[in-house]
């Protein structure tokens, strides 16, 4: 029987630190990849062309696809798009597919590749990862902002589209699961854990945040604007909160707005507190979606 797909998007470099001060770098990599085969997948490493010179040989047991398009001109590297990744892991398979951040370690059993195995279409797995402060360790804390770790029936990816978003840049991780919960479908929860994530010190850029979280909110008041009313009622009580946020004190906010054009610490302040409002919201109905 073929193994499912695992995608990703391996980067030239890795950077992390062991609980002793050790540089673990590629090793860390390796063990990722390492976990993903003993889990069952064949790994899919999605790059730019232009991140790779030749096909990499620093990383054992990976299949590297280049792809022409990449985001470069936007978030300064050749950070590859969400829908180039899905439409490869979805025409690479025969059933269900994974989607993971790179750094991820699984620590998965024959049950756990079993439910994953069984997600049919109109269904798809969202799951957090549990940051731990070793590889060899299986308690740690359960990320409460996104997540890492995806599954799908690639039926309901073939027709997946968006505007742009990026793997590796904020916010792709929310619009993800809300665009497949919007549509209807059921989110299934693994309930043991198995998704892991050695910890370090984030290095995440507030500037590409806020870009790519108006993005996100423009993107979304456009699908929640096309959809027709009397939709399902999660769907109709998302659309309803999310326009709470929109429009919220909209006075107050013009007000402070026209002081923001001279106090620009002001302006990002305001921007920061709408964008934090509507992850908290994404959330919530993410996780309420079952």
């Amino acid at each position: 029987m073929k193994k499912p797909v695992l995608v990703t998007s391996i980067p030239p470099k890795i950077k992390r630190v062991g609980p002793n001060g050790e540089m673990l770098g590629l090793e860390y990599m390796q063990s990722c990849v390492d976990s993903w085969i003993n889990s069952g997948f064949t790994p899919i490493s999605v790059n730019s062309r232009r991140e790779f010179a030749t096909t990499p040989k620093h990383i054992k047991g990976v299949e590297y696809v280049f792809v022409d398009r990449d985001a470069n001109a936007f978030v300064g590297k050749p950070l590859v798009y969400i829908q180039d990744m899905l439409r490869i892991g979805a025409n690479r398979s025969e059933g269900f597919f994974v989607l993971t951040n790179a750094d991820i370690l699984l620590k998965s059993s024959k049950d756990v590749f079993e439910s994953l195995s069984r997600v049919c279409s109109g269904q798809f797995i969202a799951e957090r990862r549990f940051d731990i402060p070793s590889t060899d360790c299986i308690s740690g804390v359960k990320f409460s902002d996104g997540y890492d770790f995806f599954a799908f029936n690639s039926e309901d990816i073939l027709s997946y589209s968006d505007e742009g978003f990026v793997f590796g840049v904020p916010w792709w991780d929310h619009y993800l699961p809300l665009k497949m919960a919007l549509a209807g479908l059921e989110k299934i929860d693994i309930e043991k854990p198995f998704v892991y994530h050695l910890r370090h010190s984030e290095r995440w850029d507030p500037d590409l945040w806020r870009m790519f979280g108006s993005v996100f909110m423009r993107i979304i008041s456009k699908e929640l604007e096309q959809t027709e009313s009397g939709g399902h009622f999660k769907s109709e009580n998302y659309k309803s909160q999310f326009n709470e946020i929109m429009t919220a004190d909209k006075t107050k906010l013009n007000y402070f707005m026209s002081l923001s054009n001279r106090y620009y610490i002001l302006k990002n302040y305001l921007h920061d507190k709408k964008l934090s409002k509507m992850a908290r919201l994404n959330m919530r109905f993410i996780e309420q979606n079952k």
